[in-house]
């Protein structure tokens, strides 16, 4: 028996659901804990990003820096940086007189741009080697309320970070905390800092954050699925990654009510990674697939709906009365005998009506009576097994 093949992409959803972004400190206590047990959460409109840091169990009496990448160039490491002009200059190049902590950032990780704040300033600058002054201020970023504040926070915008307005809402960023004497805390965000305070000796992260945390409709770059002889090959692809925990692949029937079909681990490449899945087990009909990005925190993004019809596309019910009130009529030629479902949609997709019958091959008519509490509008007839799939549509008025 010969099939023919129809599928399509429908995108359900303009967008998908973005959960905010939070990170945790490394949990080093060198300092006392205010930003090693610290969490910093990151959300943004497309526009301008937020940040929030939460204080940890301790307080923090000293500089709190946090190194940003995202744009092309930077620095890999702060032994250029020389700028000494106050104190948030200096804790952001690690040089204070004649002490300098030099801090060296992770392979595939180089800073444009730094924040620095305490008690009493808070700054964002952008990066540039020489000495006093070579820092570019960009702008005032409010303090630290006292050494014991609960929640500090702050904004940049696209602009203020080099992102063209077009471009995908994507950075990376590290952290840690420095005294006024470039002294370090083992206390920071990304891995690498030692176990004890490193002083003013000099630090290796060997990882860094990027934000979002998690797959969202920007750097989700592709999901598509194609019907490959009688199966679907799921494709999708990411601009960037980090800190996933699983992609989690959803099948359904109806668009409404999603199963778990497959879990994929993720790469986890700063730069992004292409996947690809086959579902041998096509459902005659309608075939719904959705993506599910679940991050190590327990959050979760979701991405467009692919709807693909499977099966064939000339075989067409016979429907009458149509428009009709309280009953239906169903032609069923044709068939070959075997075992068949009838199930009846509502425009959302839900089943109204199912019925199981015995076909023995013979033309019939099938006599359907409608339930009363049928409103008024568009249904559609599925009637299909293992090898045959037929579909009408009929209106009750």
């Amino acid at each position: 028996m010969k099939y023919f093949y129809l599928f399509l992409f429908t995108f359900l959803l303009g967008n998908v659901l973005i959960a905010q972004s939070t990170y945790n400190g490394n949990g080093a206590i060198g300092f006392g804990g205010g930003i090693g047990a610290s969490t910093l959460s990151v959300t943004d409109d497309g526009t301008t990003a937020t940040f929030t840091l939460t204080r940890g169990t301790g307080n923090v009496n000293d500089f709190f820096v946090l190194y940003i990448d995202s744009k092309a160039g930077g620095f890999n490491n702060t032994s250029t940086l020389n700028d000494q002009n106050d104190a948030n200059r200096r804790a952001i190049s690690g040089v204070d007189g004649g002490n300098r902590s030099v801090a060296n950032f992770a392979s595939g990780f180089d800073a444009d741009y730094a924040l620095s704040v305490n008690t009493s300033f808070g700054g964002f600058w952008e990066l540039a080697a020489g000495g006093n002054n070579s820092l570019a201020f960009i702008k005032s970023t409010g303090v630290f309320s006292s050494n014991a504040f609960t929640t500090y926070t702050f904004t940049l915008t696209k602009t203020e970070l080099g992102i063209a307005a077009m471009d995908p809402f994507v950075f990376k960023f590290t952290a840690g905390l420095i005294s006024g004497t470039a002294f370090r805390s083992n206390e920071g965000y990304g891995a690498g800092l030692p176990a004890t305070n490193p002083g003013n000796g000099p630090v290796t992260y060997t990882s860094f954050l990027v934000y979002p945390l998690i797959v969202t409709p920007l750097n989700l770059n592709t999901f598509t699925g194609s019907v490959r002889n009688e199966s679907v090959e799921l494709k999708w692809s990411t601009l960037s990654e980090a800190n996933l925990s699983k992609f989690v692949l959803l099948k359904s029937t109806n668009g409404l009510t999603f199963t778990e079909l497959a879990e994929i681990a993720p790469k986890n490449i700063a730069t992004g990674a292409s996947y690809s899945y086959i579902d041998n087990n096509l459902n005659l009909g309608n075939n719904y697939y959705r993506l599910v990005a679940k991050n190590t925190a327990g959050a979760e993004a979701f991405s467009k709906i692919i709807k693909i019809i499977y099966g064939k596309i000339d075989n067409t019910l016979t429907l009458y009365p149509n428009p009709t009130r309280e009953f239906l009529k169903i032609n069923f030629m044709s068939a070959v005998r075997g075992s068949y479902s009838l199930n009846i949609y509502n425009d959302a997709g839900q089943v109204l009506i199912h019925q199981d019958f015995e076909h023995n091959g013979v033309d019939r008519t099938i006599n359907l009576t409608l339930p009363t509490s049928m409103k008024k509008g568009p249904y559609r007839v599925h009637i299909s097994n293992q090898y045959e799939f037929y579909k009408g549509t009929f209106i009750v008025q």
